[in-house]
C-alpha cells in the first residue's frame, strides 16, 4: 500500500486521493502486510508500507525501497524517474510510470508480476497482499494476481470508481456516490457482509481482514476482524483526513495532522510497537501502515518518519 499527503483525505482512497493499507496481510510476523497509499504527482514524497518492506517515491518520481529484500522486492526497484505512483504489497511492489503503465517487482508467487496489465493510461494503483488493482481514467477497476477468494474475478465492472484498496484476501473501492463496495474473502470476519451502507465516504483502506473508511464529516467507520481491537478501538469524533490499515492495526491522521493508531498493543508476537510507538506532535500530511511498522510524511512533505518492528530495517533504513 502507499501513502500520499493527506491533502483531503489520505488513507486509502478517496476521490483524487489515496489511502493507506498494509499489503502483505499475512498471519505471522514473517508474512504480513497490506498497502495503503496517498496522492501522487506533487512536490511531496509518497510512501507505501508492505509486509516487511517499504517504498517511497520522491517528487521527481524516483523510487527507493528498504527493509526485507527476499524476492528482490527492494533491490529490483526501478532506478529511473518519472513515476507517478507506487504501492507496496505483501511480497511485491508495483508502480505507475509517466504513461500510466504498470511496473511490478518482487515475488511472482501468485502472478503479481507476470499477470500485470500491459496497457497504459492507468491513474491509480494499490497493491494488496498477493494481488493488485488499478483505476483507469474512466474510473474502471482492473485487478490481477492471487484469486483464491475471487478478489480478482469478482472485481466490479463499470466506471466512475474513485478509489481502490487491496487487503489480504479482499478489496474495497469507492463508487461515484461515495458508496463502499468490497469483494473477495468474507470468511468469518465480515470483511464484506459488515461493510457500511450509504454514500458520501471519502476514503477507504483495506487492512488484513478488516477495513476502515472516512465519512463526509471526517468520522471513521471500521469493520471486519476485531481480535486486536483494530475495529472496535477506532477513535470517535470527526475531522480525520486519512486512514491506513494493515494486518492487525490501523492508523489515521486527525484534523491537526496528529497520528492516531489502534489495534494490537499487547506486547505479544504481533506487537512491534506499531501502535504504542506512534510519534507525538502534529502537522503530518500522510501516514501509511505496513505489516508491523508504519511510516509518515512530515509537514515539509520531504521527511519520512517510521516506527514499529525493525527486524529487517523497515524503520532504521528509512531514507
Amino acid at each position: 500500500m502507499r501513502c500520499i499527503p493527506a491533502i483531503l483525505f489520505l488513507a486509502v482512497f478517496s476521490p483524487g486521493l489515496t489511502g493507506c493499507t498494509g499489503d502483505d496481510t499475512g498471519t505471522t510476523v514473517a508474512d504480513t502486510d497490506t498497502d495503503t497509499d496517498t496522492d501522487t504527482s506533487s512536490s511531496q514524497f509518497v510512501v507505501s508500507g508492505g509486509g516487511r518492506h517499504t517504498c517511497a517515491m520522491d517528487p521527481s518520481g524516483t523510487i527507493q525501497c528498504w527493509g526485507d529484500d527476499s524476492g528482490n522486492k527492494v533491490s529490483d526497484a526501478p532506478t529511473d524517474s518519472g513515476h507517478v505512483d507506487v504501492s507496496a504489497g505483501g511480497k511485491h511492489t508495483c508502480a505507475l510510470d509517466g504513461s500510466g503503465g504498470i511496473e511490478c517487482w518482487g515475488s511472482n508467487s501468485n502472478g503479481q508480476l507476470s499477470e500485470a496489465l500491459t496497457s497504459t493510461g492507468y491513474s491509480e494503483l494499490n497493491a494488496g497482499r498477493y494481488h493488485s488493482c488499478v483505476l483507469d481514467s474512466s474510473g474502471a477497476i482492473a485487478c490481477w494476481g492471487d484469486d483464491e477468494f475471487d478478489q480478482v474475478t469478482n472485481t466490479p465492472t463499470g466506471s466512475g470508481y474513485t478509489a481502490v484498496s487491496g487487503g489480504q484476501y479482499h478489496t474495497c473501492a469507492l463508487n461515484s456516490s461515495g458508496g463502499i463496495e468490497c469483494w473477495g474473502s468474507d470468511d468469518h470476519w465480515g470483511q464484506l457482509s459488515e461493510m457500511p451502507t450509504g454514500s458520501g465516504y471519502q476514503v477507504v483502506s483495506a487492512g488484513g481482514d478488516h477495513a476502515c473508511a472516512i465519512g463526509a464529516e471526517g468520522g471513521l467507520a471500521c469493520w471486519g476482524r476485531d481480535d486486536y481491537g483494530q475495529v472496535s478501538k477506532h477513535p470517535t469524533g470527526t475531522g480525520y483526513t486519512a486512514v491506513s490499515g494493515n494486518q492487525y492495526h490501523t492508523c489515521a491522521l486527525n484534523s491537526s495532522g496528529g497520528i492516531e493508531c489502534w489495534g494490537v498493543e499487547d506486547g505479544g508476537e504481533y506487537d512491534g510497537g506499531q501502535v504504542s510507538d506512534s510519534p507525538a506532535g502534529t502537522g503530518y500530511i500522510a501516514v501509511n501502515a505496513g505489516g508491523f511498522h508504519n511510516c509518515a510524511i512530515d509537514a515539509s512533505g520531504l521527511g519520512i518518519e517510521c516506527w514499529g518492528n525493525d527486524n529487517y530495517g523497515q524503520v532504521s533504513d528509512a531514507p
